[in-house]
């Protein structure tokens, strides 16, 4: 992930590129992927909106690497005030004990 190529993206382009990038994905993979979102408009800082790039793009490399999967749905949404990002796949996971402790890294050293 340290190695992909930072892009600056704001709250006006997030949707576009994150459509963009999972565009790309199924393109070089061969792996069906699609981009939901019921959001027209995002209200959030540009390092929250660099860092759900980034998450997206962590999570596709890991699809295509370790999952299996032959399909992945990405969706953000907002609920109550937070945001949402889920990447769905049929693929093989993490076990659920994992998951949380990486959700929990993410926070701490995030400040999310």
């Amino acid at each position: 992930m340290q190695q992909m190529k930072a892009i600056e993206v704001d709250a006006q382009r997030l949707l576009g590129v994150l459509h963009d990038t999972v565009e790309r994905f199924q393109r070089e993979t061969g792996i069906a992927a699609r981009f939901v979102t019921e959001l027209e408009e995002l209200d959030m800082p540009q390092r929250v909106c660099r860092e759900i790039l980034r998450i997206v793009q962590e999570g596709l490399v890991n699809v295509r690497k370790h999952s299996g999967a032959r399909h992945v749905l990405v969706r953000l949404g907002s609920s109550l005030g937070k945001w949402n990002l889920t990447l769905e796949t049929m693929g093989k996971g993490f076990p659920s004990r994992a998951v949380i402790t990486m959700i929990r890294w993410m926070r701490r050293e995030k400040g999310l």
